[in-house]
């Protein structure tokens, strides 16, 4: 595979990340760490993985690259962020299983 074809999966995998981070935010989970409960979002347990990822891209493609990485998820982001506006604007149908409030709700 070429280095193109290597950056572009990395920077694709951390949009993905990303965006999946944002939308589960909402769920938190209790843990058991070292004895200690710990009560978090489901968000927080991906984020780290965004760091990695960007200094994985960093350091094997560049400064330029990861300022491309950024771009794309910041579009990547408010197109999701359209397309789920656009969902919540549309009236669900009179027969549909997840009606306005509940979608509005999740």
């Amino acid at each position: 595979m070429s280095i193109t074809l290597y950056a572009g999966l990395l920077t694709s995998l951390f949009c993905v990340v990303i965006t999946a981070s944002n939308l589960m935010f909402q769920k938190f989970v209790t843990l058991s760490l070292g004895g200690m409960m710990v009560t978090l979002s489901v968000g927080v347990l991906y984020y780290p993985l965004t760091f990695l990822l960007m200094d994985i891209i960093t350091e094997c493609f560049g400064l330029k690259q990861a300022r491309h990485t950024i771009t794309l998820d910041l579009i990547s982001s408010l197109f999701i962020l359209g397309l789920v506006t656009l969902a919540q604007i549309l009236p669900a149908a009179s027969w549909s299983p997840v009606g306005d409030e509940r979608f509005a709700q999740v």
